[in-house]
């Protein structure tokens, strides 16, 4: 039944953007975004076709709403998107059409969106592409850029290349700056671009985004450090900022979850379930306890989130927990659950404490005693985490494995303790 709506919609469909009947554009693209919202058919593949002659004929105006269309061919039907060369090249010539030609910073946006969507979603198909991705990107920052949207989701193309494999990104980089002379400045300038408007990240996918890029750095080879020298000292702050948005947001939707649930669903988890945890919670508070070195201890937040006293929650009010509006355009992220900033957060840290270069402490000896105390509170959450996606994994495989649980909240054992470089303990 669907292959014969599909079919007499096509019909619709054809004529009205092979003829360029304006006035049904929109709701041509809503039938499309449609019939595409899960899975693509081969009839719906010929409609791809006929979406690139109309936007490069008289479409691009209307491509926030085409977008919706590319993205669910990109998402919903990847190998064959990736079996044909051209729809990569055909999507990447309509997004660098409007960029290129200043249609407006909105439709720009969206067009870095999808850009760093079929990036997250092909990723190694992408390589051959990727040169004259950072080229476009480097040199519409070279043009004034209004609205900081733009200019993020332009940084989030760069930091997803750079997650994904921190070899070829330099490696590209220098590709381009040689080929191209003009865009040398603008690639010098990332690092320092991206330190300067962490703090304007919001939404959680963003969020993930700079987290996940500022871990690479945390852990990047040594043969890079020259690269990144002059916002070594920033990363860890900023690593602070993000991490504490994403804790917030994490917390308010957990809070909106549990106002959902019913006495019934409070009383389904045995008492001595509930007991274990806490037990393993005090024991993680234990161990953050010799953490925290000459920290105060009034400074010190028993949830992992931060305690009134905290002037950065004054503005918890004004803290935007709601997605950004291109983050309703779906990625790999969204679809891994095994990609958890927090945990890869942990795993950096850890990274650090055999480093013998000197960079662990280039990144550690200009924070604050309160900066040491809040990276101690996104270690003592991300433990926390952890626990209860394994207790919730236990779970839905039917219950608990007690003697499991008990080792779940079992803090990472960082070594922090010790020589400068290797010590989040307030110097003396």
């Amino acid at each position: 039944i669907l292959a014969q709506i599909e079919q007499i919609i096509y019909e619709a469909i054809l004529l009205v953007l092979r003829d360029g009947i304006l006035d049904f554009y929109e709701e041509i693209l809503t039938l499309i975004d449609t019939l595409t919202i899960n899975t693509v058919s081969p009839l719906m593949w010929q409609v791809f076709y006929l979406i690139k002659e109309a936007f490069f004929r008289d479409a691009a105006d209307y491509f926030a709403e085409i977008m919706n269309c590319l993205h669910n061919y990109v998402v919903n039907d990847t190998p064959s998107f990736l079996s044909q060369p051209d729809r990569i090249e055909t999507v990447f010539e309509m997004c660098k059409h409007v960029i290129v030609n200043d249609l407006g910073e909105d439709s720009e946006a969206h067009a870095a969106k999808l850009i760093e969507v079929i990036i997250l979603q092909c990723q190694d198909n992408m390589s051959v592409a990727l040169p004259a991705i950072v080229q476009l990107i480097a040199q519409r920052f070279q043009r004034e850029i209004v609205t900081s949207e733009l200019r993020l989701m332009l940084i989030q193309v760069f930091i997803v290349i750079l997650w994904l494999n921190p070899d070829r990104f330099f490696q590209t980089l220098n590709t381009v700056a040689a080929n191209d002379p003009s865009t040398q400045s603008t690639i010098a300038n990332f690092f320092n671009q991206w330190m300067t408007d962490c703090e304007l990240f919001a939404g959680v996918h963003d969020r993930r985004v700079a987290a996940l890029g500022l871990c690479t750095l945390l852990r990047i080879d040594s043969k890079y450090y020259s690269a990144i020298s002059n916002i070594v000292p920033k990363i860890l702050p900023n690593c602070i900022h993000i991490y504490q948005g994403l804790m917030k947001t994490y917390q308010h939707n957990n809070d909106d979850d549990s106002d959902d649930d019913t006495d019934d669903d409070d009383d389904s988890v045995p008492s001595e379930i509930d007991d274990g945890e806490d037990e393993n919670i005090r024991h993680e508070d234990e161990f953050l306890e010799k953490l925290k070195g000459k920290v105060p201890d009034h400074e010190m937040s028993g949830d992992g989130v931060g305690n009134d006293n905290d002037g950065d929650d004054n503005d918890d009010s004004d803290f935007d927990i709601d997605e950004t509006d291109l983050e309703s355009y779906s990625t790999v992220l969204e679809a891994n659950e095994d990609i958890d900033e927090f945990q890869i957060f942990c795993e950096s840290l850890q990274k650090l404490q055999s480093d013998t270069t000197g960079y662990n402490q280039a990144l550690l000896q200009n924070l604050t005693a309160e900066q040491r105390t809040q990276i101690q509170n996104i270690i003592h959450y991300a433990e926390k985490r952890k626990q209860e996606k394994e207790s919730n994994k236990m779970r839905e495989a039917g219950g608990y494995n007690f003697s499991q649980a008990a080792l779940v909240g079992q803090p990472t054992n960082f070594n922090f303790g010790g020589t400068a470089n290797t010590s989040f303990q307030n110097p003396k």
